[in-house]
């Protein structure tokens, strides 16, 4: 989904300061013609009180009938300002979500509020936004300045969570239709997105759930006067109806949108060191498990084929089998000092993931 995108947005980031320096022959003060900024690209919010970015987000692939209310851009000739006219060659559409609104509770949970479906568009964690293509950095000099076109910023972290289909929401039994975006507030510090749909008023206020798996998040829709509503989204979430005009729908982390496509994974066949370089990148690995030694959420990936490690009074070999059963099943055996229930249960077939255990063995000194 591509949708129209002329949209002028005024970012004032902060007052420009210009150096300022004493001009002999004139006696006075003299400003120079270069302004200085400073501001950070990556902006963070925290649990107890999350940053709210109202941005051109990125569109990870989101399916057409959640953006059906959006418009569809088409491809355009070029413009020459200097001429005043069109000139030779095409552009295509940046491809990013107009109208949505970023959110970002530090590394527990990102997520992409629609204003115009008014709802979630998907979620990730342990990053948020790099906004250094749109807004620029402070590097100075051409190669540190915002992007002139595709300026979209960029995701940082994992996604994991993508919505699909038509609104999930029915309101006194019939379907969202064309919502109304009325606003959001504030409550405890929480966001609380306001709409309006088939005459009734609806608040949605999402919040992550830190005592679940990582990414796991809870929505809550409530609805306005006696209007009732129901979910009608996907049957793996898991759905409260705690009243007629109240309802939360939990989400957990699907492994399938680890990475935002697997676009090139179809031009691979069979087991090879090319594909699984190509996984390790599309699952964002190296996320969790780096490839010097250095800790992290998950263990090395440096020496670890054929290293011992110890399970209880039991020795095991890092091996072809032990690394298949990790990528297969993460929590049958967890290395000392890590978590459970961390590493998601990732959808691979066997050459995949036998791949993916050529690739790791790359980084050991012992390896075929």
């Amino acid at each position: 989904m591509k949708p129209i995108h002329i949209i002028i947005t005024i970012l004032i980031l902060c007052p420009l300061s210009q150096a300022q320096q004493k001009d002999p022959a004139k006696g006075g003060i003299a400003t120079s013609s270069t302004p200085t900024v400073s501001y950070d690209v990556k902006p963070r919010g925290t649990v107890e009180k999350p940053l709210i970015l109202r941005t051109y987000c990125p569109d990870p692939g989101v399916e057409d009938a959640v953006l059906g209310n959006h418009g569809k851009a088409a491809p355009t000739p070029k413009y020459s300002p200097r001429s005043g006219k069109d000139s030779k060659g095409i552009v295509q559409p940046i491809n990013g979500i107009p109208a949505a609104i970023a959110v970002n509770h530090a590394d527990e949970l990102s997520y992409i509020w629609d204003t115009t479906e008014c709802r979630l568009l998907y979620a990730w964690k342990d990053g948020f936004l790099d906004m250094s293509p749109y807004w620029g950095s402070n590097q100075g000099g051409r190669k540190g300045s915002r992007k002139g076109f595709g300026y979209t910023p960029k995701l940082d972290g994992i996604l994991t969570y993508m919505t699909k289909g038509y609104h999930p929401i029915h309101i006194n039994g019939k379907p969202v239709g064309i919502p109304s975006y009325l606003g959001h507030n504030r409550k405890n510090n929480l966001p609380t997105f306001r709409w309006s749909a088939n005459k009734a008023v609806i608040s949605t206020a999402i919040t992550p759930i830190s005592e679940s798996d990582g990414g796991s998040l809870r929505v809550e829709y409530r609805a306005e006067g006696d209007a009732s509503i129901s979910y009608h989204g996907s049957n793996d979430h898991g759905i409260e109806q705690k009243a007629p005009n109240h309802l939360i729908v939990t989400i957990t982390p699907d492994p399938a949108v680890a990475k935002f496509s697997k676009k090139k994974e179809k031009e691979f066949k069979g087991v090879t060191l090319a594909r699984g370089e190509h996984l390790f990148t599309t699952y964002s690995c190296a996320t969790c498990h780096s490839i010097d030694g250095g800790k992290n959420h998950g263990p090395t990936i440096k020496d670890l084929f054929g290293s011992k490690r110890m399970f209880g009074d039991q020795e095991i070999t890092a091996d072809d089998s032990y690394l298949y059963e990790s990528i297969a099943n993460p929590n049958a055996k967890i290395a000392p000092g890590y978590q459970p229930n961390f590493m998601p249960k990732f959808p691979m077939s066997a050459d995949e993931i036998n791949s993916l255990i050529l690739y790791i063995k790359t980084f050991s000194k012992i390896h075929d």
